[in-house]
């Protein structure tokens, strides 16, 4: 290593990263310890080790909601993707013979959200690049000259991806579509060869992409040749001259090369970008097929519904009505993006986990094996003020009325530590049952809504916004409204539509889990009474629906009304609901301009001093100014342009005035009058030689001084330049203007 530290042939020196040293001089790789910020009002009532641990119930509970997240989303892609994957299947299969040419196949994706594009275009090449087993009748896998062999089917198509910023001209977007597919070579079990310069075609040649194309099908048979796909990232921004050129050159070699274009679209489908944009002489060399991505309020509500009131999926936390909200007003107002939902679900995760108490979300062992070690744990010194924010929690959940606080006349015992644990547990599984009801409840009731409109009940349709309606399930006034006026609807259905209203609720409890069916099995029951009540097919016309109908309804209202009471009934319910989100919006939605002002004017709020930050409590008589703060009191008072020789005059007068306060506060000496920040030399009272040297020094010391004071000028005023408060004119060399005019509030 230290020769190749000292060569000067050498461009690059690895050096390995092998973790962490220890104080000890050991090494732990792996070792770094991460903790989850608490801050210093919820740090005096934490648990020892508690940031830690909340980090670990974060974690766990993050990857289980994002897990879920991520699979509805391929879920979502998986039609589109899956017709995709078969129009390239088909394309250049058989000939239309009303065609006087081959038509370039062209795929048009139209989504709003280039970051879900993006992701279905991930899943689109990973389906055309997997590998599949080409299998014989008898089901043993076989090669293509009929022999039995082990080896899988090779890829469907070849992919290269393709992006605005790679496609300057036509020649390097060529270049770049066609070393994407000459890179991979004939025989994928070998390793691409490099090509002798002097003798192939140039990079940007076609007919060097066709002299590949040749090899592959000659290894791999005419049976198994390959498609050639090309993905085009934001289609939008590519130059039109340089599409219409590739589309014409591409045109040119079908079907020899098989070239399919698969285009990324950010634009609505209607008008269509491709027709707006480009002549009808390109639009005729293609053939288009058009795909739209579901966007908008549509993806966002499929989102949340599968996630959070899924019967299926049981996270372990769940969004309280007031985050429900305030996610769907950030989606629909700013930004709509499904990668922005998942980095706010996240950030609103976050946020919950930093009080102590949510240590208990997923368990109550506080990291041990057994509720024992966690009791023993919760008795140790340090852990006493959580212990005493727990148990107050109990005791005020208990006792609401109650201002007393019951840790106040000494420690608990070890047997209340075990019991307030296992009361913690039993919270968490009523919480969480509690939900799964819920969740059931808002389904029934999407069923039973979803049939009567189905059976042309228009009112029966919602009045409010569907995350309005989750917003109102959580809260409890979903079974108070919508619940109670679907209830009187079904109460006026007819013998034949409540005879399939039955059928279609029993059928939904039917296809769910085992689990649930066990655990909803009165309801099933109450269900099953019902439909007995209903008279054959032929009898059907003479029966008094009436009753009956009666009775159902009155069962759907209760049953919404028990199953939908609201969500912070149970105890200790905020540990596993989320709450006001307003710290997010500071987050997501900063206000960067007026925070610079008041850090530049008010900098003893932002700099921590010593140990501690200064607040207004705790602000001290005299505190050093930074010199940006100097320079920003001049920049404000002045103009709309600034002399920078006065404004230097200025700030070296404040750096003066500064220094003699700083020293007569640590001195104690509030009668100094030198004009200089420096130590003023003391003058000697001789003559000759010890009067010259005196003032020798003086001058020295003067010197020194103007340049300090130069060079800091000169420093912060490049920062005020690099934050862009001020900008140079070409009229004036010895002036700048401002950029920045409103004076902000005191």
């Amino acid at each position: 290593m230290p020769d190749a530290l000292e060569s000067f042939t050498e461009t690059t020196v690895y050096i390995p990263y092998n973790g962490p040293d220890d104080a000890d001089g050991t090494n732990n790789a792996g070792a770094l310890h991460v903790d989850l910020f608490t801050s210093d009002e919820l740090a005096e009532r934490d648990l020892s080790g508690g940031p830690g641990l909340r980090l670990l119930a974060y974690d766990a509970a993050w990857k289980k909601c994002v897990t879920r997240m991520q699979e509805i989303i391929h879920k979502l892609h998986a039609p589109i993707t899956a017709e995709v994957v078969q129009t390239v299947e088909n394309a250049y299969g058989t000939p239309n013979p009303l065609m006087p040419f081959t038509e370039l196949p062209t795929i048009a994706i139209s989504g709003p959200d280039r970051a879900a594009t993006l992701a279905l275009f991930d899943d689109i090449e990973s389906e055309l690049t997997a590998t599949a087993s080409h299998e014989s009748d008898d089901g043993s896998a076989m090669s293509t000259d009929g022999v039995s062999n082990s080896q899988d089917r090779p890829p469907t198509a070849y992919v290269v991806s393709m992006s605005p910023a790679d496609c300057p001209n036509l020649m390097a977007a060529m270049k770049t579509m066609i070393t994407g597919f000459v890179d991979n070579p004939p025989n994928d079990s070998e390793e691409p060869k490099g090509r002798k310069t002097a003798t192939s075609l140039a990079s940007y040649d076609i007919n060097l992409l066709e002299a590949w194309y040749d090899a592959v099908v000659e290894f791999r048979g005419r049976a198994f040749a390959p498609k050639l796909v090309v993905l085009l990232h934001d289609f939008e921004q590519f130059d039109h001259t340089l599409v219409q050129d590739l589309f014409y050159i591409c045109s040119l070699h079908i079907p020899r090369l098989p070239l399919i274009f698969v285009l990324a679209l950010s634009s609505p489908p209607h008008p269509s970008y491709l027709h707006t944009a480009y002549p009808r002489s390109t639009l005729a060399l293609l053939r288009l097929h058009r795909h739209s991505m579901l966007g908008g309020s549509d993806a966002l509500q499929s989102l949340l519904l599968k996630t959070f009131f899924d019967v299926d999926f049981e996270p372990h936390i769940m969004l309280g009505p007031s985050t429900l909200d305030f996610v769907a007003e950030q989606y629909m107002r700013h930004n709509m993006s499904i990668d922005f939902v998942t980095t706010l679900l996240q950030l609103i995760h976050l946020q919950h986990f930093m009080e102590p108490l949510t240590v208990f979300a997923t368990d109550e062992l506080l990291g041990m094996k057994t509720v024992s070690q966690a009791a023993d744990k919760l008795k140790q010194e340090e852990s006493k003020p959580f212990l005493d924010s727990l148990h107050t929690r109990f005791h005020h959940s208990e006792n609401p009325n109650s201002e007393s606080n019951a840790t106040s006349n000494g420690d608990l015992p070890e047997v209340d530590i075990k019991s307030i644990l296992s009361s913690v547990g039993n919270a968490r599984m009523k919480n969480m049952s509690k939900a799964k009801k819920t969740r059931l409840a808002f389904a029934i009731f999407r069923v039973v809504q979803g049939f009567l409109v189905k059976e042309g009940y228009k009112t029966a349709e919602n009045t409010r916004s569907c995350f309005d309606v989750m917003s109102g399930c959580l809260r409890g006034n979903l079974s108070r409204k919508e619940g109670k006026y679907v209830a009187m609807m079904v109460k006026k259905a007819s013998a034949v539509q409540l005879s399939a209203l039955l059928a279609e609720l029993h059928k939904f409890l039917h296809e769910q889990s085992v689990e649930i069916r066990r655990d909803e099995g009165e309801t099933r029951l109450k269900i099953v009474t019902l439909i007995a009540q209903i008279p054959r097919d032929d009898a059907m016309d003479e029966w008094d629906v009436t009753g009956t109908a009666a009775a159902v309804g009155d069962w759907l209202s209760e049953f919404f009304s028990e199953r939908m009471p609201g969500y912070s009934d149970e105890r200790m319910w905020d540990l596993w609901y989320t709450g006001q989100a307003s710290m997010l919006t500071e987050l997501i939605n900063p206000a960067p301009r007026a925070t610079t002002m008041a850090g530049l004017i008010h900098p003893e709020r932002y700099i921590e001093y010593g140990s501690q930050a200064i607040t207004d409590a705790n602000l001290p008589q005299h505190l050093p100014v930074p010199d940006l703060t100097f320079l920003f009191q001049g920049y404000l008072e002045s103009g709309r342009m600034i002399n920078v020789y006065d404004w230097y005059e200025s700030f070296t007068g404040s750096l003066e005035a500064e220094n003699r306060r700083m020293r007569s506060s640590a001195s104690g000496d509030s009668e100094l009058t030198s004009n200089r920040s420096g130590p003023s030399p003391r003058k000697a009272k001789g003559k000759g030689k010890g009067k010259s040297k005196a003032v020798e020094d003086e001058t020295e010391n003067d010197e020194e001084w103007a340049l300090e004071v130069q060079a800091r000028f000169i420093r912060t005023i490049h920062e005020l330049d690099y934050m862009g408060f001020i900008k140079h004119t070409g009229r004036k060399a010895d002036h700048v203007v401002k950029t920045v005019f409103d004076l902000p509030d005191s």
